[in-house]
């Protein structure tokens, strides 16, 4: 069984798979959304690759399951791997030959079953929860400065991380962490003012969209068969 399935159909005979943990979760709307215009169905198969220092007996079966639906799909054409890197590779448990081991062989895999492989080297984490970026002309909290999200923090974070997907071939990996701090800061909220977040990790709906339409859809668009 897996632990989280959705499907989004488009009336299309290609598929988008979107695997990994719950910020593929989060990434799967602006995904799915995107489909609807583009024209391919999307499928979200989880948790997948979440625990790629230690795959326990249940995750191991989970992720068997997964690799057996994208195995016999054959519709499905690309397979999108968006985890929570920073979280998931911990460098206290393994040397980074091994976890760079189980990414590869799974990349492999993918590409034995004909699939392109894309992977999101994921989306910045903010010190603070969304609602801590929010001013409040109308409180009695008259703060002037907000917790910072800087780019160098960021990558800092995600030093061990991107040193991993750095070694990885045969697979496509999509910077969001650039889109996603532009200048020294990072993004918190869209120009309207909309939030990119609804935790200090996870996307929202509209963080979802914008990483589908400023970042994803070059990869989307280029569809096997055009």
């Amino acid at each position: 069984m897996m632990e989280f399935c959705r499907y989004t159909d488009a009336g299309s005979n290609e598929t988008v798979a979107i695997v990994g943990d719950s910020h593929a979760h989060s990434a799967y709307f602006g995904i799915a959304k995107l489909g609807l215009e583009l024209g391919y169905n999307t499928v979200l198969l989880g948790h997948f690759m979440t625990g790629v220092e230690h795959v326990n007996k249940a995750r191991a079966k989970e992720v068997s399951v997964i690799f057996d639906v994208l195995n016999g799909k054959k519709d499905i054409k690309k397979v999108f791997v968006s985890v929570m890197w920073s979280a998931r590779l911990d460098r206290l448990s393994k040397k980074i030959e091994d976890h760079h081991g189980y990414l590869q062989s799974w990349v492999d895999k993918l590409r034995a079953y004909g699939k392109d492989v894309y992977i999101l080297n994921d989306n910045p984490m903010l010190p603070k929860n969304p609602a801590a970026y929010v001013p409040r002309p109308f409180s009695s909290d008259k703060r002037s400065t907000f917790p910072s999200v800087t780019k160098a923090d960021v990558l800092k974070n995600n030093e061990y991380a991107l040193e991993i997907l750095a070694k990885i071939h045969n697979a496509t990996i999509i910077d969001v962490l650039g889109p996603m701090c532009p200048d020294a800061a990072c993004l918190v909220f869209t120009k309207e003012g909309l939030p990119l977040y609804r935790d200090s990790n996870h996307l929202s709906l509209v963080g979802s969209e914008f990483q589908a339409e400023h970042i994803l859809r070059p990869y989307l668009s280029d569809r096997k068969g055009e």
